[in-house]
């Protein structure tokens, strides 16, 4: 109950309190006073009568009764008998009960009754004896009316006080109600302070003391998640050109080979630098700086229509680039842009246009990362024994027993695929890391192989984005869902990626959120995870996005966190239900301590803006345990169990 409620009961009650006491007092004294006047009336009246009746000039009977009747008719009288000396009545006259005006309970709860008033008297030398008792209607009716004033002034002044002590109320506990809107805000990532202060003493302190374990709170917060991103750039990051190093392009490589839902197949290409050695000797440290840094730009200058390129700095004059789903005509092209765009480096006092060697692999499922990085240096070797700034590329392994696809069967397959909703999906439980419950499952799309098996999205997605068949598929996909949730008896909470295009496209926006309020179970919560480069990049559209979908009782999450260089800025405004910290951070957690700090105050910072967190490719007991030290929430992998048909779902309780 909120205080402006306690503060009207509390005056009700003191109303009632004050009305009752002052009516009561009211009442009694006004009754003694009534009922003394009644008596007198009463008196007053026995003596007119009798003075009249000893006044006339005939005392028989019907001289007795018209001179009773006359005086009852002057209305102060309830009733009147005269009897004689022997107890015969005379004349007897008497009004009926009630007052007009006056409720019958009032009436009954106050008696003003008084007792008869008896004269004795002679008349004609018989004795009489009269009895009056006077008629108390006027006295209720004046008692009501002096109630009614009571209680409506009481209702007067109930209404003023609840008014303004409203007014004053709101008044001092405004500083209240901005503290509870600072918790809430707390609770949502938010860190208010109020601007102004109260005039109460008390309440001033109070704000005070709020305002600053705020500002500590916020700034806590914020040097966590400093202190977070400083170590992801200072592990994954060259200081000298701001591209990644060796150990980002490893870990890249690793988790897209290994991962059933990234693709298996890329372009990795290795690049050399020429004359560092002689650009240090001649010119100085400096200069071999800056020739690094401006290598790095036009590195990246090279890579500009190539989107989800991975450049890297390995060492000295060494750097990479990995082109994950690239084609092996994609990556040629790609290495003959970097070729041409390095050879535009210019250092003063060089001569030389030859600066650069690159060499490179496209790599599929048969082969393991360090495979593709021992192909890709003997790649670097050929071209090394070629003309100035020559490439060389080498192609990836044909497949096993000759199902290797062509582009044109892939297109034909998922156009076919597509259109005739062949789309199968399994499910993987994302679990609590303490084991106690399933937090939600995440559903993963397959189409159905020649050979009767199924694909998974790391082989179809590459080839889906390059036709630009992400909208069919998602729509597919989310059909599908709708459809599962439908046919399950219990609740729980599903996961979807969906793809970055769905983002841009306002009708199939509008379709998939008119879905979800008309068809789906109440008790089932969809979330929409998008990766996390594309929130970085449409965080505007993912942001509006997920309002209105929280709108409807689902939510929206961030996917592969740590992947990508974006920090940590728009997590806070955007909120997500959860952030999923990428596997690379995960496969090398026993052996790398700067994978454990970087999760360990990643948690702290993301549950500080009450976001929850979950590992991927968590594949060991022992990655388990120390994820759990590290106070992360959930985990997905192997570890926590693989993709199952949804069937299982339909069939859990």
């Amino acid at each position: 109950m909120t205080l402006h409620r306690y503060l009207i009961l509390l005056l009700l009650g003191l109303v009632v309190f004050l009305f009752v006491g002052i009516a009561g007092l009211s009442l009694s004294a006004t009754r003694g006073f009534l009922a003394q006047e009644s008596a007198r009336r009463a008196e007053h009246t026995a003596e007119l009568l009798v003075l009249a009746l000893q006044s006339s000039e005939s005392s028989g009977p019907a001289d007795l009764s018209d001179a009773a009747e006359r005086v009852f008719a002057l209305g102060h009288l309830r009733d009147l008998a005269l009897v004689d000396s022997d107890g015969g009545l005379i004349v007897s006259r008497a009004r009926e009960p009630g007052v007009a005006g006056v409720p019958s309970w009032f009436v009954a709860l106050i008696d003003l009754n008084g007792a008869a008033e008896s004269r004795a008297f002679s008349l004609d030398g018989q004795s009489l004896l009269l009895r009056v008792r006077a008629d108390p209607a006027a006295a209720y009716a004046m008692l009501w009316d002096s109630l009614l004033l009571s209680l409506s002034w009481c209702i007067v002044g109930f209404v003023l006080a609840t008014v303004v002590g409203s007014a004053v109320l709101g008044r001092l506990l405004h500083p209240l109600k901005s503290i509870e809107r600072q918790a809430q805000g707390i609770s949502s990532g938010r860190y208010p302070v109020q601007r102004r202060l109260p005039r109460a003493r008390e309440l001033r302190g109070v704000v005070k003391a709020i305002n600053g374990m705020i500002s500590r709170l916020k700034e806590m917060v914020s040097e966590q998640a400093r202190a977070a991103e400083r170590l992801r750039e200072q592990a994954f990051r060259d200081p000298l050109t701001g591209l990644g190093n060796r150990r980002l392009l490893q870990g890249e490589l690793d988790q897209r080979m290994r991962s059933p839902e990234e693709s298996d197949q890329g372009v990795l290409l290795l690049l050399k630098l020429n004359h560092l050695i002689e650009v240090n000797d001649r010119l100085g440290y400096q200069a071999g700086d800056r020739f690094l840094r401006e290598a790095a730009a036009e590195l990246v200058a090279a890579l500009v229509n190539a989107p989800g390129a991975v450049a890297v700095r390995l060492g000295g004059a060494d750097f990479g680039i990995l082109l994950p789903e690239a084609t092996a005509d994609e990556g040629r092209q790609v290495a003959e842009s970097a070729a041409r765009e390095l050879a535009k480096v210019h250092v003063e006092g060089l001569e030389s246009s030859d600066m650069v060697r690159v060499g490179g692999v496209a790599y599929d499922s048969s082969s393991t990362p360090g495979e593709v990085m021992a192909r890709a240096d003997l790649a670097l070797r050929n071209a090394q024994q070629q003309g100035a700034n020559a490439w060389t590329l080498l192609g990836a392994a044909e497949a096993e027993s000759g199902t290797a696809l062509s582009p044109t069967d892939w297109r034909e397959i998922l156009r076919a695929q597509i259109e005739r909703g062949k789309i199968l999906l399994y499910a993987q439980r994302v679990v609590s890391i303490k084991e106690d419950h399933v937090m939600h499952y995440e559903l993963l799309a397959r189409l159905p192989d020649q050979q009767g098996g199924v694909w998974a999205a790391g082989v179809f997605m590459p080839l889906v984005r390059r036709y630009a068949m992400e909208r069919e598929l998602d729509r597919l996909v989310v059909q599908s869902v709708l459809e599962l949730v439908e046919s399950m008896d219990s609740a729980m909470t599903l996961a979807v990626n969906l793809c970055p295009a769905v983002l841009s496209d306002e009708p199939f926006c509008e379709w998939l959120l008119r879905e979800l309020q008309r068809r789906v179970n109440r008790r089932a919560k969809i979330v929409c995870e998008f990766s996390d480069h594309v929130v970085a990049q449409q965080l505007a559209a993912v942001r509006a996005f997920g309002g209105r979908l929280r709108k409807l009782g689902h939510g929206i999450a961030v996917d592969h966190f740590g992947r990508d260089a974006t920090g940590f800025g728009y997590l806070q405004s955007l909120l997500p239900d959860y952030v999923k910290i990428d596997g690379i951070y995960v496969r090398e957690l026993e052996s790398d301590s700067n994978n454990r700090f970087f999760i360990g105050t990643l948690c702290t910072a993301l549950h500080g803006l009450d976001i929850a967190t979950i590992a991927e490719s968590v594949e060991t007991r022992a990655a388990w345990a120390i994820l759990r030290d590290l106070r992360v929430d959930g985990v997905q992998g192997f570890a926590a169990g693989g993709p199952e048909p949804v069937e299982t779902l339909r069939s859990s309780p």
